[in-house]
């Protein structure tokens, strides 16, 4: 019979033809929805798609949200996923799974169906797996469930998801030259709470943003479109970037970080300006440098030829008409901001309201700030150091930045305020078989809702006598990597016993240990907190097909899909969501740093992204020849920075780090880089300044920076010739923008400063005068280390490094050279390397330094 059966399969699959084919899975289809399912025709059922064309259907995704709540014991399977970035862990409905929901006494029932397609020409559909929900109900609900229970889960779900929502910050992408807006998760920690500015002010703004959230019908009945406009203006350091990014995280706004430099003229501006969302904030920093706005009766540009005037210019004109020009109206609930130092170069075309309604002067620090500031960094209302600390910062302009990095700099408050007080004075098998054939009589001759019928009877036949419950973490969520699996993949290597069968060993060329993981179909049994846990890698293939669900990696890039099965008791669901995976997932990130190799990456010159390669520099701060005293402030400085996470988020700043090296060459920049690196096990991310075109191309590559990491720019003095702020650019040709200092210290210490965490920037000069003193400010370089020529102690340093010796004759004469004249680590360590003889090294320094003090005498 089988033997029959299969040939029958083979000839109908093989050899009858497509409309044969056809006609007779319609004759099936048409007779048991006539005969079989007559029986069941009391109940009606809605189709709810994914995609309704190539848009996301509203309904589909509110379904997706608003089922993961209504997820109960009766269910046994579930999926969890996590991305690197989120703070919470993903679960949703599992494929063919049931879920149940009652509405106003009516039941509704739910199913989550995948579907399979085969992509054979263009003419086909796009994704090759196909999902929808499937609503079924008694018929005589039809009204309720299509008039009040479907917009009452899609409401639901969309005040879910604005809870739930995840701050981003846009800034452009342009690629190609092509500009669109890309995205990166806002993790800004500044809130109104932490913001150090006057208290009325902030009153001010607080009560002007929440009446403007509440207004929508106002702006329509006075004929205005729902818009506010905001100017920032003040030196640099007094916390314009915090002030936005507290709006947002008070409005629950996403940030459109517009760089205009990155436009080429009025037509792309619109496009990206009419692509924003509604409930967002466009911000322009440096609206007076950021770009030369032409005035619009400006006569300028008369002379030249119409095409190159039309191509190139982003004019004032342009900007206004969308600020409150007719395309003002094209969106809702924005929120325009302008940042400024210098409010008298603006156009006064800006400044009118209407377009810029609040001018907020965001000033040198006050005694009012000031509390603010010891209240947020030290934890305290008073002390007896206020009053002279007060007294200073009245006498002289002090930025809130600069008193910040004060009150950094210690756990002691006593210190803290002494320093800041002088800072502040200071500035003034067969069965298998048997079991294939049933799978392919089913699949090939049953029709679908025969198949589905029985399916879901089985299915809930024997959910009522099963216990278990199966998490369902895939691979991929989407195009991310799922942070549970890779956890998984980590910790179940250090939970195989004596009775897993099969395991998978790999190493690579460059690692120091051998990688070990479960194989396929193994069961690895865990226990926490006295549960028995189980888990077993499965792995499914699947065909590759000609056309990809752009948003899934999991059924259509990998030929092989690999999810992991976690299997517990249904009634420890929440304990293994809520403390058993975030376990795992912890350890697992302990292990990865306890066996990272670390890397040093660069900027591919043709793709303008990161490539990297092993970082196996042997420096540390052992090794390290440098002032003692000074080593001793950056280590202690270091280890402070990697244990404030909490910190910075109570003061509401980013989680960085920024300092300044400084000195002649040869004096030890780069090998106290890699000390710092090897001391915190940081990656390194050497940026050449050189090979970017604009701001946007460089801050593309700065977002992608992972966290904990080190972002480096050599020699920044020379590196590249960046323009100042004030200066106005002669050259907008679109092919020749230029990376500006704004454009970098809006990385530094702007909005995008929060865009990751526990990252340290170094800047590196041999001349700290040639620098632009807004990047030395405390809050972008927070610590100078200046690299002297060699002293004394370096060189005993040294001399334990190289020849492994303590003391010797000659130190004495050659530490009273080294007094005398300049000379630089470098040179002292090339003459240690010159023989294996320890007196005849010495004798060589000696007769190095008097010849280096007679060419310098």
């Amino acid at each position: 019979m089988a033997n029959t059966a299969m040939l029958a399969r083979s000839v109908f699959r093989d050899y009858l033809p497509d409309e044969v084919k056809s006609y007779i899975s319609y004759g099936f289809r048409s007779y048991f929805r006539g005969r079989f399912l007559l029986y069941f025709s009391t109940q009606m059922t809605i189709t709810i798609e994914e995609f309704d064309g190539f848009v996301h259907n509203q309904v589909f995704e509110a379904a997706k949200a608003y089922l993961a709540t209504k997820i109960s014991p009766s269910n046994k399977k579930i999926k969890v996923s996590k991305h690197q970035k989120e703070k919470s862990y993903n679960v949703t409905v599992e494929r063919d799974e049931e879920v149940v929901d009652t509405f106003n006494g009516v039941q509704f029932r739910w199913v989550l169906r995948c579907g399979h397609v085969e992509s054979k020409n263009q003419n086909s559909k796009a994704k090759s797996e196909v999902r929808s929900f499937e609503l079924n109900f008694h018929k005589q609900y039809k009204d309720i469930a299509l008039e009040s229970y479907l917009p009452f889960m899609v409401k639901r779900a969309t005040l879910m998801k604005q809870e739930k929502k995840k701050l981003k910050i846009f800034t452009l992408d342009t690629e190609w030259y092509s500009n669109r807006w890309t995205s990166v998760t806002l993790d800004h920690p500044s809130t109104f709470k932490t913001l150090a500015m006057d208290s009325d002010v902030k009153r001010s703004v607080m009560e002007d943003l929440d009446k403007f959230v509440k207004r929508s019908d106002y702006y329509k009945r006075v004929g205005k479109a729902w818009k506010r406009g905001y100017l920032l203006y003040g030196p640099p350091g007094t916390g314009k970037s915090s002030l936005i990014a507290a709006m947002a995280n008070h409005l629950n706004f996403d940030i459109y970080d517009l760089e205009l430099t990155a436009v080429n003229n009025n037509s792309e501006l619109r496009q990206l300006l009419i692509a924003t969302a509604n409930r967002s904030i466009l911000v322009v920093e440096d609206i007076d440098c950021s770009i030369k706005l032409n005035n619009r009766t400006s006569t300028d540009h008369e002379d030249e030829p119409p095409e190159k005037s039309r191509n190139k210019k982003v004019t004032l004109s342009g900007l206004l008409n969308f600020i409150d020009g007719l395309w003002s109206s094209c969106g809702e609930e924005r929120i325009i901001i302008f940042t400024t130092n210098y409010k008298d170069k603006l156009d006064p075309a800006l400044l009118r309201p209407g377009r810029m309604d609040m001018h907020i002067h965001m000033s040198y620090c006050t005694p009012s700030t000031f509390k603010v500031l010891a209240s947020n960094y030290l934890e305290i209302k008073e002390h007896r150091l206020f009053s002279k600390v007060e007294e200073g910062i009245e006498a002289t302009e002090v930025t809130p930045a600069e008193v910040a990095e004060q009150l950094m700099r210690n756990d002691s408050v006593d210190k803290i305020l002494q320093a800041t007080a002088k800072t502040a004075l200071t500035a003034v098998a067969s069965v298998a078989a048997a079991a294939m054939l049933a799978r392919s009589v089913v699949q090939d001759y049953m029709p679908s809702e025969v198949h589905e019928f029985i399916s879901y009877g089985f299915r809930r036949f024997f959910s009522y006598f099963s216990y278990q419950m199966t998490a369902v973490i895939e691979e991929f969520g989407g195009f991310e990597h799922n942070q549970v699996f890779e956890a998984a993949e980590a910790y179940l290597s250090t939970k195989i016993c004596n009775s897993t069968k099969r395991i998978k060993v790999n190493k690579l060329e460059k690692q120091s240990n051998y990688s070990v993981t479960v194989e396929r179909d193994e069961e690895v049994v865990d226990t926490f907190d006295g549960v028995k846990l189980s888990w077993i890698l499965v792995c499914r293939h699947v065909d590759k097909k000609d056309f990809r669900n752009p948003r899934d990696l999991n059924s259509t890039l990998k030929s092989e899909v690999r999810t992991y099965e976690l299997s517990f008791r249904k009634k420890f669901k929440n304990m293994v969501l809520e403390s058993y995976l975030p376990f795992v997932v912890e350890q697992a990130v302990s292990m990865k740093e306890k066996i990272k190799t670390l890397k040093i990456f660069t900027v591919d010159s043709y793709s303008v992204e990161w490539t990297s390669v092993t970082l196996d520099h042997p420096s540390t701060f052992r090794t390290l020849a440098m002032d003692p005293e000074v080593q001793k402030n950056l280590v202690e400085d270091l280890d402070r920075f990697v244990q404030r996470k909490g910190f910075y988020g109570r003061v509401g700043k980013a989680w960085k780090r920024g300092y300044l090296l400084y000195g002649p060459p040869g004096t030890g920049k780069s090998s106290l880089i890699a000390a710092i690196a090897n001391h915190l096990n940081f990656d390194i991310y050497d940026l050449d300044l050189t090979s970017l075109n604009n701001n946007a191309e460089l801050r593309r590559l700065l977002m992608s920076t992972a966290n904990r990491s080190i972002l480096v720019v050599e020699d920044i003095d020379c590196s590249i010739e960046l323009k100042d702020r004030s200066t106005d650019q002669e050259n907008n040709d679109p092919l020749h923008k230029t990376v500006t200092l704004s454009g970098l210290l809006n990385f530094v210490d702007g909005l995008w400063s929060s865009c990751g965490n526990e990252r340290i920037i170094v800047f590196t000069t041999n001349y700290r005068e040639k620098l632009d003193p807004a990047l030395l400010r405390p809050g972008r370089m927070d610590m100078h280390i200046h690299m002297s020529y060699c002293t004394p102690a370096a060189f005993k340093v040294l001399a334990s490094n190289y020849l492994e010796i303590q003391d010797h004759i000659l130190f004495e004469q050659i530490e009273e050279f080294i007094q005398e004249i300049e000379v630089t680590p470098a040179e002292v360590a090339e003459q240690l390397m010159r023989s294996d003889s320890v007196d005849k090294v010495l004798q060589g320094l000696v007769e190095f330094l008097k010849a280096k003090k007679k060419i310098n005498n």
